[in-house]
């Protein structure tokens, strides 16, 4: 079952997120599921506002707005309430001290700056925004 939910959350976060040595979630309750299903529903739209510099991966894992666009906005709030979801549920699971919540975003940030495309705005670990 732990192997099935492993592969079944490869395929949910579509980027190819990886978490910090064997960390993941144990669990989907109704709150992750939704918060997995919403994330899955606005991946294209977030994928393009990536693509056009209205978003960026940053460093803490969460989505920035860097544009200020009201679009883009909405996009990056209702994705960082639920990336706040699922690294919430993976502390919580894998009985982690509440501050390992900061390891959890950095892993995910990681991940997500390596799969990146070309092009698209991502935040070093010293705050410096780049183009990929």
């Amino acid at each position: 079952m732990k192997k099935i939910l492993s592969i079944f959350m490869l395929t949910i976060f579509i980027a190819g997120t990886a978490f910090a040595g064997d960390y993941d979630l144990k669990t989907i309750t109704p709150a992750i599921q939704k918060a997995l299903d919403g994330r899955r529903e606005r991946y294209g739209l977030l994928e393009q506002l990536k693509n056009e510099g209205e978003l960026g991966e940053g460093r803490d894992g969460l989505i920035d707005n860097l544009t200020g666009d009201a679009e883009a906005d909405a996009v990056a709030k209702a994705e960082n309430r639920d990336r706040d979801i699922i690294y919430k549920a993976i502390v919580q699971q894998n009985d982690l001290p509440e501050t390992e919540i900061h390891t959890v975003r950095r892993v995910f940030a990681e991940t997500q700056r390596s799969k990146a495309k070309p092009g698209q705005m991502i935040q070093l670990e010293t705050g410096a925004w780049v183009k990929k």
